[in-house]
């Protein structure tokens, strides 16, 4: 992980694989970020390093994303961070209403790619999107 003060990314999926291909993108630009595959270390991770972006997996572990979003709004965790929802699941209208309701920005399906990432560079980091040699 590149060190810096600010943390970008806060990365959350209970599966190795997913958290190695997203790494290898972030690690192609000029962001920071840390991955986790608990979801019990999310709370404390968010209070402690507020990240800009939390990149959250719909189901890690034995809990969802519903569940996780409940308790981040329990602990008033949203100012100045955008979540975003990963899936590998389809969603009807109502399961996407219910969860942007929790607080999800966005609902990315997977795989996770450069023009996923890009996107929320632009959009939630507000930076121009550039790769780092």
């Amino acid at each position: 992980m590149k060190k810096k003060q600010e943390l970008d990314f806060l990365v959350v999926d209970d599966e190795k694989i997913v958290l190695k291909v997203i790494s290898k993108i972030l690690d192609q630009y000029d962001v920071t970020y840390e991955c986790y595959q608990s979801p019990d270390v999310v709370f404390d991770i968010i209070e402690e390093k507020r990240p800009k972006v939390v990149l959250l997996d719909y189901y890690i572990s034995d809990k969802t994303a519903d569940q996780i979003m409940v308790k981040v709004s329990e602990k008033a965790l949203f100012k100045g961070i955008e979540y975003y929802l990963m899936t590998g699941r389809d969603m009807n209208h109502d399961q996407k209403v219910e969860i942007r309701t929790l607080g999800i920005i966005h609902i990315i399906s997977k795989p996770i790619t450069e023009q996923h990432i890009e996107f929320i560079i632009k959009e939630a980091l507000g930076r121009d999107v550039k790769k780092v040699a």
